[in-house]
């Protein structure tokens, strides 16, 4: 039995819904492999699963011999197991692009049995938290979250800040973002005041904002999955009166950055991949998706299948491994259509980092970390 190879997205939420129905790309393709996708196309989730959707679609229409199966789990961890049977029973699909986001991932990963750990090979486009580490055959694609604070925090230094704050919510993913933040803070000489944390399901963080700004602490720093929860404690933090420097660590585009403009305003954003377009691709989605310029997710939707489909043809014939990918990922990396994706000895993805201010509704770069 030829081995799946799963592409597991590990990245942040989002709150906006596109929908999109689940169905096929290429109706026939020539002899390339048959790519499934489990995205969220409907559900709180849907705008990146829309932005990975285009990536995909647009590989697809360059590469007419890759077929593109999508199943819409909505984000919802039962739907993404449900979406993977179908497509490795029914569709036959050899590469699976997903899903979106840990709890998804790791319910997926949970429920497979030795059977399929024998038939599947994960991919993680993951942060790279530690409980991923401990999967078997795992690629971490998305920089963890300590790597990205470690680079954030270098402005923060630049800037001659000497303490923070972090807000998190009490979750798993607080208590992984707390703890890089910890570290990172050792790592840049900053002093942690400590951790303030927050419930994620709450409408109203005014308790926890004053708990925050007494601590007097130089930059108060913000993280939590969803942008929606971010957005809602910098407001408390304003409307507490807070005028100090605010950092948010969350996947901040430029949509909400405009809707939440007037509440964002001044506030800066960490942890964001600085794309550096080469080749076609820029031109292409822009001249498929009406003007609108690609994003991280629509990126990462067009080299997914792009490192897989060439990662399979490097094979001739042979059955394709995790090391298969990982070779082809360095030794073709100045294909990519965008610069700077490295990977290191651990087998995870390194990129420059931006910082960003919101200014005017907008996001103004300010800093790079390379």
């Amino acid at each position: 039995m030829n081995k799946k190879i799963i592409i597991t997205l590990i990245l942040a939420v989002c709150l906006l819904g596109v929908g999109w129905s689940a169905g096929r790309h290429n109706s026939s393709p020539a002899n390339g492999p048959t790519i499934g996708a489990i995205i969220p196309l409907t559900g709180p989730l849907a705008s990146f699963g829309e932005k990975l959707r285009n990536g995909l679609l647009l590989y697809g229409e360059e590469h007419p011999d890759v077929n593109i199966v999508f199943e819409d789990d909505a984000g919802e961890s039962k739907r993404a197991i449900s979406a993977f049977i179908k497509l490795s029973t029914v569709d036959k699909a050899n590469l699976i692009v997903g899903p979106f986001g840990p709890v998804s991932s790791a319910a997926l990963y949970a429920s497979l049995n030795e059977e399929h750990l024998q038939d599947t090979i994960f991919l993680a486009v993951s942060m790279c938290a530690d409980e991923f580490k401990a999967y078997v055959n795992m690629l971490c694609t998305y920089p963890s979250p300590l790597y990205q604070i470690n680079k954030s925090f270098q402005f923060l230094s630049r800037e001659g800040k000497k303490s923070i704050t972090p807000i998190v919510t009490n979750d798993a993913f607080g208590q992984t973002i707390a703890g890089a933040f910890d570290q990172g803070a050792q790592n840049n000489q900053l002093a942690n005041d400590g951790a303030v944390l927050v419930d994620g399901a709450s409408q109203q963080f005014y308790t926890e904002a004053a708990k925050a700004i007494a601590q007097k602490s130089d930059v108060i720093v913000v993280s939590a999955a969803s942008p929606d929860v971010v957005v809602k404690v910098v407001k408390a933090l304003k409307e507490r009166g807070y005028r100090g420097m605010i950092m948010v660590a969350t996947d901040l585009d430029a949509g909400v950055a405009e809707r939440f403009s007037s509440i964002l305003e001044g506030v800066y954003s960490m942890g964001l991949p600085k794309l550096e377009f080469k080749g076609s691709f820029f031109a292409n989605y822009k001249s498929n998706y009406d003007g609108q310029e690609p994003d991280l997710y629509a990126t990462y939707g067009y080299l997914l299948p792009q490192i897989l489909d060439g990662a399979q043809d490097s094979t001739r014939g042979n059955q394709l491994t995790t090391s298969d990918v990982i070779k082809y990922a360095k030794d073709h990396s100045l294909e990519f259509p965008v610069d700077g994706i490295n990977f290191n000895n651990q087998k995870q993805i390194e990129l420059p980092m931006l910082i960003y201010q919101i200014q005017g509704g907008k996001l103004a770069e300010v800093f790079v970390a390379r």
